[in-house]
């Protein structure tokens, strides 16, 4: 009950400004959302379906900004029902042939994490939305994503590409691999439009490519300015914060290299293709770092706190 009085959560999370709920005496219930979201405000009315047996909270949006951040969120979906199916996987190595008795709640873990790739939209469903929302607002001119991409072209021509100034924030590095993850998006979608424009929505494996590619990216710059606001709030855990976000960052930069040479070879050969791989090499320039120290001070955290770190 407590968690499905929305109206207690302004005073318990920063982002929400307020939630008016409605119970009727029947049916669901309607609640109106205001929440901070980047610069702005967020708003939306939804409504609620309560299951306290199953402890199940279900909404539909009925009105407001959702529609906005339609790519946000598949790429959420996507990386959160992953990210959960690699933990629990894990999980039940660590425990042996014992994960796969039932008497472990490790068994269990695995079955129910399994379905979240399926529900609310398949993962393969969500990767083609993902690239697909983005191209449709192209072709219709809300997005200037042809014209940044013939920028980046040229930029990649010319002879000495722009450097990102030096800057005192933390994590520097990691904020200009983010950058060069987005010119790697640029690169790809803008070879993608130029090669198939309106049937790319019929290349589904080009657009799967694409869309890991911006899940990786989305996840790795999210991560920095996550980390950036712990060091400024001087946070006790702001190291951590920035271990965890180097790491990220480190792990996307592979990632993405590897399925835009994947993404980039589907849609060309020869000559054309050695010219894309020579512009993905020159933007390419990430330094790898020690994750593996990294890595050991995130689990001895974890150990050392018995729970999530964050």
């Amino acid at each position: 009950d407590t968690l499905a009085d929305f109206r207690h959560y302004a005073a318990l999370v920063n982002v929400v400004r307020s939630v008016d709920l409605r119970r009727p005496p029947a049916g669901p219930a309607t609640s109106d959302w205001v929440v901070e979201f980047r610069n702005g405000l967020l708003r939306w009315t939804e409504q609620d379906w309560f299951d306290r047996d199953r402890l199940r909270l279900d909404f539909r949006q009925t009105e407001g900004d959702f529609e906005e951040f339609a790519v946000e969120a598949s790429i959420a979906k996507v990386l959160g029902s992953e990210t959960v199916d690699y933990v629990i996987d894990e999980n039940l190595q660590i425990h042996g042939g014992n994960g796969f008795v039932h008497d472990y709640p490790a068994e269990g873990h695995y079955r129910d994490a399994r379905v979240n790739r399926i529900f609310e939209g398949p993962n393969e469903i969500n990767r083609l939305l993902i690239p697909g929302r983005l191209m449709k607002k192209a072709l219709k001119g809300e997005l200037p994503l042809l014209a940044a991409a013939k920028q980046l072209q040229d930029e990649i021509m010319s002879p000495s590409m722009a450097m990102p100034e030096a800057s005192d924030e933390p994590l520097t590095d990691e904020a200009r691999a983010c950058g060069i993850f987005k010119k790697v998006v640029l690169l790809v979608a803008g070879t993608a439009m130029q090669t198939y424009g309106t049937k790319l929505e019929q290349e589904q494996e080009v657009l799967s490519y694409l869309a890991d590619i911006l899940i990786d990216t989305y996840a790795a710059e999210s991560a920095v300015l996550r980390a950036r606001d712990a060091a400024a709030r001087k946070v006790s855990n702001a190291d951590t914060h920035a271990d965890a976000a180097r790491v990220a960052t480190n792990e996307a930069a592979g990632r993405i290299e590897l399925a835009a040479r994947s993404c980039l070879a589907a849609m060309a050969e020869g000559d054309t293709l050695r010219t894309q791989l020579a512009a993905l090499r020159r933007l390419m320039k990430v330094t790898p770092v020690n994750t593996v120290i990294m890595r050991r001070r995130l689990a001895d955290a974890t150990v050392a706190k018995g729970s999530y770190i964050f």
